[in-house]
């Protein structure tokens, strides 16, 4: 859920994202290739400073075993950096 729309396409589209989210996908993945859940844990620590639900566990690991490693770990990157809960603190 976004705030406004624009917003959401600019996080999907925007080559500075991407980047950040290819960056911190190299940082994450020695810990994602040994345990996808440890990976999405690891993620949500660092990027909401929290730990993830039991279900924010479950979809983030199912989604970076959907595929290669080096094609689903940056898109999650993407995902977690798209939140609300990232963008703006409360």
């Amino acid at each position: 859920t976004t705030t406004v729309a624009p917003q959401a396409l600019y996080f999907l589209n925007s080559p500075h994202v991407g980047a950040g989210a290819n960056a911190w996908a190299k940082t994450l993945q020695p810990v994602v290739e040994k345990s996808a859940d440890n990976g999405v844990t690891l993620a949500y620590r660092m990027a909401l400073g929290r730990m993830p639900t039991k279900d924010e566990r479950e979809f983030g690991a199912a989604f970076l075993k959907s595929g290669p490693l080096d094609k689903t770990l940056p898109k999650y990157a993407k995902v977690l950096f798209s939140l609300n809960e990232f963008v703006y603190v409360e």
